[in-house]
């Protein structure tokens, strides 16, 4: 199934996944033959059909074996939820109003509005690892990563990671005091500088892609004293 994406006005990325289930059709048959809704030779001798939503016909779609009959394209379908899905941006804000609305509230509460603009992209366009899921950007109809802010991300995971070592070596520093062990106390206090210098390692700093990024934040995070 297609995707939907487009840049909101903080610069960030979102990405909406129609559901098939949503997608409009006349009928569902089943493998065994047994058709739900009106077939279309019924509906050719006039008999009144309705257009449902898939998942109408069947709680669960898709379902191994089940063959539908659209009443609406993929590419209609999809194009069907931006327009219902996707915020829009408003003009000559109030005061304390969001920058982003839903078409329905903002036409409901009359304000004016813009539209966002998007892409329908197939599925294919959006990266299956969500490490760095925060630095997407959309370029054009393909999504690519921020490296900046994927290197911001990476930074971040580390000092996560490096707080309960932190906490171990605060412990052992004053164990060390108490007896008075300064070689213990100079390893301690080397680890610890350690720990601060862990986010600007330069295999972060010189990742040039996301792969390349994520394998330099878990060997720096898997070394972490």
């Amino acid at each position: 199934m297609k995707k939907i994406i487009y840049t909101r006005p903080d610069g960030g990325l979102s990405v909406v996944h129609p559901t098939e289930g949503a997608r409009l059709a006349y009928s569902v048959r089943l493998a065994n033959g047994t058709v739900l809704g009106i077939r279309k030779e019924l509906r050719e001798a006039g008999v009144q059909a309705t257009i449902e939503p898939i998942d109408r016909f069947l709680r669960i779609w898709p379902v191994a074996g089940a063959i539908a009959e659209w009443a609406e394209t993929e590419e209609e379908f999809v194009a069907r939820i931006a327009f219902k899905d996707v915020p829009v941006i408003l003009i000559n804000l109030p005061s304390g109003i969001p920058p982003m609305m839903g078409r329905k509230e903002a036409f409901r509460l009359g304000f004016a509005y813009n539209e966002m603009p998007f892409q329908i992209v197939e599925a294919t366009v959006v990266p299956n690892d969500r490490t760095f899921r925060n630095a997407w950007k959309q370029v054009g109809a393909t999504i690519e990563h921020d490296m900046p802010k994927a290197s911001a991300i990476a930074q971040d995971r580390i000092r996560e990671a490096r707080t309960p070592r932190f906490a171990h070596w605060d412990a052992q520093w004053n164990k060390a005091q108490e007896d008075n062990n300064a070689v213990a106390m100079a390893t301690i206090k080397a680890n610890r500088q350690n720990l601060r210098n862990a986010p600007a390692d330069p295999r972060i700093t010189n990742a040039t892609n996301e792969v390349a990024l994520k394998a330099a934040m878990q060997a720096v995070i898997a070394g972490l004293p």
